[in-house]
Protein backbone atom coordinates (compact mmCIF):
# COMPACT_ATOMS: atom_id res chain seq x y z
CA UNK A 1 0.00 0.00 0.00
CA UNK A 2 1.27 3.44 -0.90
CA UNK A 3 1.79 5.73 2.10
CA UNK A 4 -0.47 8.80 2.06
CA UNK A 5 1.19 12.03 0.98
CA UNK A 6 1.02 14.71 3.69
CA UNK A 7 -0.70 17.82 2.43
CA UNK A 8 1.20 21.06 2.91
CA UNK A 9 -0.38 24.44 2.45
CA UNK A 10 1.07 27.34 0.53
CA UNK A 11 1.96 28.99 3.88
CA UNK A 12 3.72 25.83 5.10
CA UNK A 13 5.80 25.59 1.92
CA UNK A 14 6.78 29.26 2.04
CA UNK A 15 7.69 29.20 5.74
CA UNK A 16 9.75 26.03 5.20
CA UNK A 17 11.85 27.93 2.64
CA UNK A 18 12.22 30.82 5.10
CA UNK A 19 13.39 28.41 7.82
CA UNK A 20 15.92 26.94 5.44
CA UNK A 21 17.36 30.36 4.61
CA UNK A 22 17.60 31.83 8.14
CA UNK A 23 20.49 29.74 9.59
CA UNK A 24 22.94 31.15 7.04
CA UNK A 25 22.22 34.72 8.16
CA UNK A 26 23.49 36.84 11.03
CA UNK A 27 20.86 38.02 13.57
CA UNK A 28 20.88 41.49 11.98
CA UNK A 29 20.36 39.97 8.52
CA UNK A 30 17.56 37.77 9.86
CA UNK A 31 15.74 40.77 11.33
CA UNK A 32 16.01 42.72 8.08
CA UNK A 33 15.02 39.71 5.95
CA UNK A 34 11.92 38.96 8.02
CA UNK A 35 10.92 42.63 8.14
CA UNK A 36 10.94 42.94 4.35
CA UNK A 37 9.12 39.63 3.86
CA UNK A 38 6.41 40.76 6.26
CA UNK A 39 6.05 44.12 4.51
CA UNK A 40 5.68 42.38 1.15
CA UNK A 41 3.07 39.90 2.38
CA UNK A 42 1.10 42.64 4.14
CA UNK A 43 0.97 44.61 0.88
CA UNK A 44 -0.17 41.55 -1.08
CA UNK A 45 -2.84 40.84 1.54
CA UNK A 46 -4.14 44.40 1.21
CA UNK A 47 -4.34 43.86 -2.55
CA UNK A 48 -6.16 40.55 -1.97
CA UNK A 49 -8.73 42.33 0.19
CA UNK A 50 -9.13 45.19 -2.31
CA UNK A 51 -9.80 42.77 -5.19
CA UNK A 52 -11.92 40.42 -3.06
CA UNK A 53 -9.51 37.65 -4.06
CA UNK A 54 -10.73 37.71 -7.67
CA UNK A 55 -7.51 38.95 -9.27
CA UNK A 56 -5.81 36.54 -11.67
CA UNK A 57 -2.91 36.46 -9.22
CA UNK A 58 -5.09 34.56 -6.75
CA UNK A 59 -7.47 32.48 -8.93
CA UNK A 60 -5.09 30.07 -10.67
CA UNK A 61 -7.09 26.80 -10.53
CA UNK A 62 -3.88 24.77 -10.07
CA UNK A 63 -2.82 26.75 -6.99
CA UNK A 64 -5.54 29.12 -5.76
CA UNK A 65 -4.76 31.58 -2.97
CA UNK A 66 -7.08 31.99 -0.01
CA UNK A 67 -7.28 34.48 2.85
CA UNK A 68 -6.06 31.70 5.15
CA UNK A 69 -2.80 31.54 3.17
CA UNK A 70 -2.11 35.15 4.04
CA UNK A 71 -3.10 34.97 7.70
CA UNK A 72 -1.08 31.77 8.28
CA UNK A 73 1.95 33.19 6.50
CA UNK A 74 1.86 36.49 8.37
CA UNK A 75 1.35 34.67 11.68
CA UNK A 76 4.33 32.44 10.90
CA UNK A 77 6.53 35.40 10.01
CA UNK A 78 5.48 37.19 13.20
CA UNK A 79 6.42 34.13 15.27
CA UNK A 80 9.83 33.95 13.63
CA UNK A 81 10.43 37.68 14.21
CA UNK A 82 9.66 37.19 17.89
CA UNK A 83 12.16 34.35 18.09
CA UNK A 84 14.79 36.27 16.17
CA UNK A 85 17.71 37.42 18.40
CA UNK A 86 17.37 41.17 18.95
CA UNK A 87 20.13 43.68 19.68
CA UNK A 88 18.64 45.19 22.75
CA UNK A 89 21.40 46.47 24.99
CA UNK A 90 19.69 47.96 28.01
CA UNK A 91 16.53 48.80 26.12
CA UNK A 92 16.95 48.11 22.44
CA UNK A 93 19.19 51.17 22.11
CA UNK A 94 22.89 51.90 21.87
CA UNK A 95 24.52 52.28 25.28
CA UNK A 96 26.96 54.97 24.19
CA UNK A 97 24.28 57.62 23.88
CA UNK A 98 22.34 56.85 27.05
CA UNK A 99 23.30 59.97 28.99
CA UNK A 100 21.78 58.69 32.23
CA UNK A 101 23.12 55.20 32.83
CA UNK A 102 20.55 54.29 35.46
CA UNK A 103 16.78 54.30 35.33
CA UNK A 104 15.13 56.49 37.93
CA UNK A 105 13.95 59.96 38.96
CA UNK A 106 16.34 62.83 38.29
CA UNK A 107 16.11 66.22 39.97
CA UNK A 108 18.22 69.10 38.57
CA UNK A 109 19.09 67.20 35.37
CA UNK A 110 20.00 69.78 32.73
CA UNK A 111 17.83 70.01 29.65
CA UNK A 112 20.55 69.17 27.12
CA UNK A 113 21.49 65.94 28.91
CA UNK A 114 17.85 64.92 28.99
CA UNK A 115 17.32 65.54 25.27
CA UNK A 116 20.54 63.78 24.24
CA UNK A 117 19.53 60.54 25.95
CA UNK A 118 18.30 57.90 23.50
CA UNK A 119 15.29 56.93 25.62
CA UNK A 120 11.96 57.57 23.86
CA UNK A 121 10.14 60.73 24.89
CA UNK A 122 6.66 61.81 23.91
CA UNK A 123 7.91 63.82 20.91
CA UNK A 124 9.70 60.71 19.65
CA UNK A 125 6.50 58.67 19.92
CA UNK A 126 4.49 61.24 18.00
CA UNK A 127 7.14 61.34 15.28
CA UNK A 128 7.29 57.53 15.11
CA UNK A 129 3.54 57.36 14.63
CA UNK A 130 3.91 59.59 11.59
CA UNK A 131 7.11 58.11 10.11
CA UNK A 132 9.76 55.74 11.41
CA UNK A 133 12.45 57.08 9.04
CA UNK A 134 11.69 60.70 10.03
CA UNK A 135 12.07 59.73 13.69
CA UNK A 136 15.43 58.07 12.97
CA UNK A 137 16.65 61.09 10.99
CA UNK A 138 15.97 63.46 13.89
CA UNK A 139 17.11 61.09 16.65
CA UNK A 140 20.42 60.19 18.25
CA UNK A 141 20.30 56.85 16.40
CA UNK A 142 21.39 58.85 13.35
CA UNK A 143 25.20 59.16 13.50
CA UNK A 144 24.89 62.64 11.96
CA UNK A 145 21.56 64.09 13.14
CA UNK A 146 20.58 67.61 12.08
CA UNK A 147 21.22 70.36 14.58
CA UNK A 148 18.33 71.40 16.79
CA UNK A 149 17.39 74.84 15.54
CA UNK A 150 16.54 77.59 17.96
CA UNK A 151 13.55 79.76 17.11
CA UNK A 152 11.90 82.82 18.68
CA UNK A 153 8.88 80.68 19.61
CA UNK A 154 11.11 78.07 21.27
CA UNK A 155 13.02 80.74 23.20
CA UNK A 156 9.74 82.36 24.30
CA UNK A 157 8.38 79.05 25.57
CA UNK A 158 11.59 78.21 27.42
CA UNK A 159 11.66 81.62 29.11
CA UNK A 160 7.98 81.35 30.05
CA UNK A 161 8.67 77.98 31.65
CA UNK A 162 11.58 79.39 33.62
CA UNK A 163 9.47 82.20 35.11
CA UNK A 164 6.24 80.33 35.79
CA UNK A 165 7.76 77.03 36.94
CA UNK A 166 10.88 78.20 38.75
CA UNK A 167 10.04 81.75 39.82
CA UNK A 168 11.19 85.32 39.18
CA UNK A 169 14.60 84.85 40.79
CA UNK A 170 15.55 81.93 38.54
CA UNK A 171 14.19 83.87 35.55
CA UNK A 172 16.32 86.94 36.40
CA UNK A 173 19.46 84.83 36.59
CA UNK A 174 18.90 83.42 33.08
CA UNK A 175 17.26 86.25 31.08
CA UNK A 176 17.73 89.99 30.52
CA UNK A 177 15.59 92.49 28.64
CA UNK A 178 16.99 94.08 25.50
CA UNK A 179 16.89 97.87 25.93
CA UNK A 180 14.46 99.58 23.58
CA UNK A 181 17.14 102.05 22.47
CA UNK A 182 19.70 99.36 21.61
CA UNK A 183 19.78 99.43 17.81
CA UNK A 184 22.29 96.61 17.33
CA UNK A 185 23.13 93.71 19.60
CA UNK A 186 26.76 93.03 18.70
CA UNK A 187 29.33 91.06 20.67
CA UNK A 188 30.50 94.12 22.61
CA UNK A 189 27.02 95.27 23.66
CA UNK A 190 25.98 91.71 24.49
CA UNK A 191 29.03 91.21 26.72
CA UNK A 192 28.12 94.40 28.59
CA UNK A 193 24.43 93.49 28.84
CA UNK A 194 25.06 89.82 29.76
CA UNK A 195 28.15 89.60 32.02
CA UNK A 196 27.09 86.12 33.16
CA UNK A 197 26.14 84.84 29.69
CA UNK A 198 22.42 85.47 30.17
CA UNK A 199 19.98 85.12 27.27
CA UNK A 200 18.68 88.36 25.75
CA UNK A 201 14.94 88.64 25.11
CA UNK A 202 13.28 91.28 22.95
CA UNK A 203 11.48 93.86 25.03
CA UNK A 204 8.01 92.80 23.88
CA UNK A 205 8.64 89.13 24.68
CA UNK A 206 10.25 89.92 28.03
CA UNK A 207 7.34 92.13 29.10
CA UNK A 208 4.75 89.65 27.91
CA UNK A 209 6.39 86.79 29.81
CA UNK A 210 6.41 88.86 32.99
CA UNK A 211 2.73 89.63 32.51
CA UNK A 212 1.97 85.95 31.99
CA UNK A 213 3.55 85.02 35.30
CA UNK A 214 1.45 87.62 37.11
CA UNK A 215 -1.69 86.53 35.24
CA UNK A 216 -1.33 82.87 36.20
CA UNK A 217 -0.53 83.80 39.81
CA UNK A 218 -3.68 85.96 40.04
CA UNK A 219 -6.00 83.42 38.41
CA UNK A 220 -7.87 81.75 41.30
CA UNK A 221 -8.25 78.55 39.28
CA UNK A 222 -4.56 78.34 38.33
CA UNK A 223 -2.77 79.98 41.25
CA UNK A 224 -1.93 76.61 42.79
CA UNK A 225 -1.21 74.79 39.50
CA UNK A 226 2.52 75.38 39.82
CA UNK A 227 2.89 75.55 43.58
CA UNK A 228 3.67 72.90 46.17
CA UNK A 229 5.66 70.71 43.78
CA UNK A 230 8.97 70.48 41.93
CA UNK A 231 9.75 71.82 38.42
CA UNK A 232 11.61 70.04 35.62
CA UNK A 233 11.73 66.50 37.02
CA UNK A 234 13.06 63.83 34.63
CA UNK A 235 12.06 60.16 34.80
CA UNK A 236 13.63 57.23 32.91
CA UNK A 237 11.97 53.80 32.89
CA UNK A 238 11.56 50.67 30.79
CA UNK A 239 8.42 49.61 28.92
CA UNK A 240 8.23 45.92 27.99
CA UNK A 241 6.18 44.92 24.94
CA UNK A 242 4.17 41.69 24.78
CA UNK A 243 6.97 39.88 22.96
CA UNK A 244 9.55 40.84 25.61
CA UNK A 245 11.18 43.65 23.64
CA UNK A 246 12.24 46.40 26.06
CA UNK A 247 11.99 50.10 25.22
CA UNK A 248 13.77 52.66 27.35
CA UNK A 249 11.43 55.62 27.93
CA UNK A 250 11.76 59.10 29.37
CA UNK A 251 9.58 62.02 30.45
CA UNK A 252 10.40 65.48 31.72
CA UNK A 253 7.61 66.77 33.91
CA UNK A 254 7.16 70.53 33.76
CA UNK A 255 5.87 70.37 37.31
CA UNK A 256 5.53 67.29 39.51
CA UNK A 257 2.93 67.56 42.26
CA UNK A 258 1.64 65.13 44.86
CA UNK A 259 -1.44 64.27 42.80
CA UNK A 260 -0.49 65.19 39.29
CA UNK A 261 1.77 66.46 36.55
CA UNK A 262 1.40 70.05 35.35
CA UNK A 263 2.29 70.96 31.77
CA UNK A 264 2.62 74.55 30.55
CA UNK A 265 2.16 75.33 26.86
CA UNK A 266 2.26 78.61 24.98
CA UNK A 267 0.44 78.73 21.63
CA UNK A 268 -0.11 81.31 18.92
CA UNK A 269 -3.74 81.49 17.83
CA UNK A 270 -3.06 82.49 14.22
CA UNK A 271 -6.59 81.75 12.99
CA UNK A 272 -8.23 83.91 15.68
CA UNK A 273 -10.41 81.07 16.97
CA UNK A 274 -11.99 81.17 20.42
CA UNK A 275 -9.07 80.32 22.67
CA UNK A 276 -10.63 77.17 24.13
CA UNK A 277 -11.21 75.85 20.60
CA UNK A 278 -7.64 76.73 19.60
CA UNK A 279 -6.29 74.81 22.59
CA UNK A 280 -8.46 71.78 21.84
CA UNK A 281 -7.24 71.78 18.26
CA UNK A 282 -3.63 71.95 19.45
CA UNK A 283 -4.17 68.89 21.64
CA UNK A 284 -5.46 66.93 18.64
CA UNK A 285 -3.13 68.29 15.94
CA UNK A 286 0.06 67.93 17.98
CA UNK A 287 -1.12 64.76 19.75
CA UNK A 288 -0.58 66.17 23.23
CA UNK A 289 -2.87 63.36 24.39
CA UNK A 290 -0.05 60.91 23.60
CA UNK A 291 2.28 63.06 25.69
CA UNK A 292 -0.18 62.87 28.59
CA UNK A 293 -0.49 59.07 28.34
CA UNK A 294 3.28 58.68 28.17
CA UNK A 295 3.86 60.98 31.14
CA UNK A 296 1.21 59.25 33.23
CA UNK A 297 2.98 55.93 32.67
CA UNK A 298 6.22 57.58 33.83
CA UNK A 299 4.41 59.03 36.85
CA UNK A 300 3.15 55.55 37.73
CA UNK A 301 6.78 54.37 37.92
CA UNK A 302 7.65 56.88 40.65
CA UNK A 303 6.59 54.66 43.54
CA UNK A 304 8.69 51.70 42.45
CA UNK A 305 11.71 53.93 41.82
CA UNK A 306 11.46 55.48 45.27
CA UNK A 307 11.22 52.03 46.85
CA UNK A 308 14.26 50.85 44.86
CA UNK A 309 16.30 53.95 45.76
CA UNK A 310 16.50 55.12 42.14
CA UNK A 311 16.36 58.83 42.99
CA UNK A 312 19.13 61.23 42.03
CA UNK A 313 19.74 64.91 42.70
CA UNK A 314 18.76 67.30 45.47
CA UNK A 315 15.20 66.70 46.69
CA UNK A 316 12.95 66.47 49.74
CA UNK A 317 12.66 62.74 50.57
CA UNK A 318 9.54 63.21 52.73
CA UNK A 319 7.72 65.12 49.97
CA UNK A 320 8.73 62.56 47.33
CA UNK A 321 7.54 59.73 49.57
CA UNK A 322 4.11 61.37 49.80
CA UNK A 323 3.98 61.73 46.01
CA UNK A 324 5.04 58.12 45.54
CA UNK A 325 2.35 56.85 47.92
CA UNK A 326 -0.40 58.76 46.09
CA UNK A 327 -2.23 56.22 43.93
CA UNK A 328 -4.55 58.67 42.14
CA UNK A 329 -3.04 61.35 39.94
CA UNK A 330 -3.83 63.24 36.74
CA UNK A 331 -2.23 65.27 33.97
CA UNK A 332 -3.05 68.98 33.68
CA UNK A 333 -2.51 71.28 30.72
CA UNK A 334 -2.19 75.03 31.21
CA UNK A 335 -2.28 76.87 27.88
CA UNK A 336 -1.14 80.47 27.52
CA UNK A 337 -1.80 82.64 24.45
CA UNK A 338 1.55 83.95 23.26
CA UNK A 339 0.05 86.59 20.95
CA UNK A 340 -3.02 88.75 21.44
CA UNK A 341 -4.65 88.97 24.86
CA UNK A 342 -2.59 87.08 27.49
CA UNK A 343 -5.33 84.59 28.35
CA UNK A 344 -5.15 81.05 29.71
CA UNK A 345 -7.10 77.80 29.42
CA UNK A 346 -6.59 74.67 31.49
CA UNK A 347 -7.94 71.13 31.57
CA UNK A 348 -7.02 67.92 33.40
CA UNK A 349 -6.84 64.41 31.98
CA UNK A 350 -7.35 61.52 34.40
CA UNK A 351 -7.22 57.71 34.11
CA UNK A 352 -10.56 56.45 32.81
CA UNK A 353 -11.01 59.34 30.38
CA UNK A 354 -11.74 57.91 26.89
CA UNK A 355 -9.21 60.38 25.44
CA UNK A 356 -6.52 58.36 27.19
CA UNK A 357 -7.82 55.17 25.58
CA UNK A 358 -7.19 56.69 22.14
CA UNK A 359 -3.81 58.01 23.23
CA UNK A 360 -2.72 54.63 24.64
CA UNK A 361 -3.81 52.87 21.45
CA UNK A 362 -1.69 55.13 19.26
CA UNK A 363 1.20 55.21 21.70
CA UNK A 364 1.21 51.41 21.51
CA UNK A 365 1.35 51.60 17.70
CA UNK A 366 4.34 53.94 17.91
CA UNK A 367 6.20 51.56 20.24
CA UNK A 368 5.59 48.66 17.84
CA UNK A 369 6.86 50.74 14.91
CA UNK A 370 10.00 51.46 16.92
CA UNK A 371 10.49 47.76 17.69
CA UNK A 372 9.98 46.67 14.09
CA UNK A 373 12.49 49.15 12.69
CA UNK A 374 15.03 48.42 15.44
CA UNK A 375 14.82 44.72 14.65
CA UNK A 376 15.01 45.28 10.90
CA UNK A 377 17.99 47.64 10.76
CA UNK A 378 21.35 47.28 12.51
CA UNK A 379 22.51 50.16 14.72
CA UNK A 380 23.85 52.97 12.56
CA UNK A 381 21.88 51.96 9.45
CA UNK A 382 19.35 54.42 8.12
CA UNK A 383 15.73 53.39 8.60
CA UNK A 384 13.98 53.02 5.24
CA UNK A 385 10.50 52.30 3.98
CA UNK A 386 10.55 49.52 1.40
CA UNK A 387 7.23 49.09 -0.34
CA UNK A 388 6.56 47.37 -3.67
CA UNK A 389 5.35 49.58 -6.52
CA UNK A 390 1.63 49.05 -7.08
CA UNK A 391 -1.12 50.74 -9.05
CA UNK A 392 -2.31 53.84 -7.21
CA UNK A 393 -5.79 53.60 -5.75
CA UNK A 394 -8.11 56.61 -5.87
CA UNK A 395 -8.69 56.21 -2.13
CA UNK A 396 -5.03 57.08 -1.56
CA UNK A 397 -5.74 60.62 -2.80
CA UNK A 398 -7.43 63.44 -0.82
CA UNK A 399 -11.19 63.16 -0.44
CA UNK A 400 -11.79 66.48 -2.20
CA UNK A 401 -10.21 65.05 -5.37
CA UNK A 402 -12.79 62.25 -5.50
Amino acid sequence: MTAPVAHTSRADRFLARVDAALPAMTPAEQRKFLYHLTAGWEERYRDFIRTDGKSEHYTNPRDPVSAADFTLTLAGLAARRRRCPAKRGRAGQGKARNMTERLGIYFDLDEDTYHQDLALGSTDLRRLLSSGPDFWWQSGLNPNPPERKESPALNFGRALHKLVLEGSQAFAVRYVRRPDDLARLDAKSKAKLCPNNETVLDGDDFDRIKVSGELIAKNPDLAAAFEGGVPEVSVFWEHTLDDGFVVRCKARFDYLKIRGVGDLKSIRNYMGRPFAEACGRSIVEYRYDIQAAHYLEGRAEVRRMVEDGLVFGDHDPAWLRRAADCEQFAFQWVFFQAEGAPITWSRSLSPGNPILDIAERDRGKALLIYRDFKQAFPDGDMWLLNEPVTEIDINELPAWFR
